[in-house]
């Protein structure tokens, strides 16, 4: 599978650039930035791609992923490579499941969450290449380097900016590719994060699992497997309050040059997948919030201390 892939990626020349971050960390503002550079392509979510294709989701275009003047020319590739219907594309854990049976979703996330498991212990065993995780899995990571070639061949781009998140997929995606994926890990207050999850309508005890794990398992990952050339933190704040510097420093480490057209990145007709609503706004001031200082409560603050203020300490950031 490795090496089926490595040939696949030496046909043109382009990087992809993931982007590693719990949810809710400003991953889809980062896509967009870097994506708006005359020789980069935003993909956002992409390992969403089949997902959103079932639901038929807008593309940040404005169009349905699957009529999307982009993804429709991607997703013909597919069809004409594989000689399988479009609806069939996996880039991720398994086939995607938009069933509105309340019953079906829950055992499709439960399937989803013990295969996440076996790669995390995979990995945590010393294992690179995937082998309890499944067949799907090890095909997602297939497809993926074949759909990274696509898009650098039909757009002519060579910087390819994934914004999926998921740790264990940024591991993956390098150790499969390794000459051509760098990752960005993007961190975040997490009492911020967990404001947000809050106003989102999670429960406490999510709203902090979720940055936390995340944090937690990805970094003693990344140390183990990916080159210290290959990786870089970056923090929201620092994207937020100093745009121009932290582009320079991400720019600087992917070896492409900055551009000022990355500060305004909603001049630019996007195709990203999922991601957060701002991919739909064509004026978008960058401004930090920290919305988390006036929302959380003394006993919420309390909360989020006990439970995870040390691993906040750990990405650099205070519990005052």
């Amino acid at each position: 599978m490795v090496e089926n892939a490595r040939r696949e990626s030496a046909r043109s020349p382009w990087q992809a650039v993931y982007i590693s971050s719990s949810g809710h960390s400003g991953s889809t503002l980062l896509d967009m930035m870097l994506g708006n550079a005359s020789y980069a392509q935003s993909l956002g979510e992409v390992s969403l791609l089949r997902y959103e294709l079932q639901k038929n989701a807008p593309c940040t275009c404005g169009a349905p992923v699957g009529r999307c003047e982009l993804w429709s020319r991607i997703l013909s590739r597919y069809a004409e490579r594989t000689g399988r219907s479009r609806e069939t594309i996996n880039l991720g854990w398994m086939p995607a499941h938009s069933s509105q049976s309340r019953v079906e979703r829950t055992v499709y996330a439960a399937r989803r969450k013990l295969s996440h498991g076996v790669r995390f212990g995979e990995l945590r065993a010393g294992l690179e290449s995937p082998i309890l995780a499944g067949q799907v899995y090890r095909d997602g990571l297939q497809r993926t380097a074949e759909l990274y070639e696509d898009v650098a061949r039909i757009t002519g781009k060579r910087l390819l900016v994934n914004s999926s998140k998921n740790y264990l997929l940024a591991v993956d995606q390098y150790l499969t590719i390794t000459s051509r994926v760098k990752i960005v890990n993007l961190v975040r207050d997490g009492r911020a994060v967990y404001a947000s999850f809050l106003r989102h309508g999670f429960n406490p005890e999510r709203s902090v699992k979720a940055w936390q794990c995340h944090y937690e398992r990805a970094g003693p990952l990344f140390r183990r497997f990916v080159h210290p050339d290959a990786i870089l933190d970056v923090r929201y704040e620092d994207l937020a309050t100093d745009p121009e510097r932290t582009l320079r420093k991400i720019t600087d480490f992917l070896a492409v040059p900055f551009e000022e057209q990355m500060l305004s990145f909603g001049q630019r007709v996007h195709h990203n997948i999922n991601g957060n609503d701002i991919r739909f706004k064509r004026q978008h001031h960058i401004k930090l919030d920290e919305r988390w200082r006036r929302e959380l409560t003394p006993t919420a603050l309390e909360f989020f201390i006990r439970r995870a203020g040390q691993t906040n300490e750990v990405l650099g950031y205070g519990c005052e």
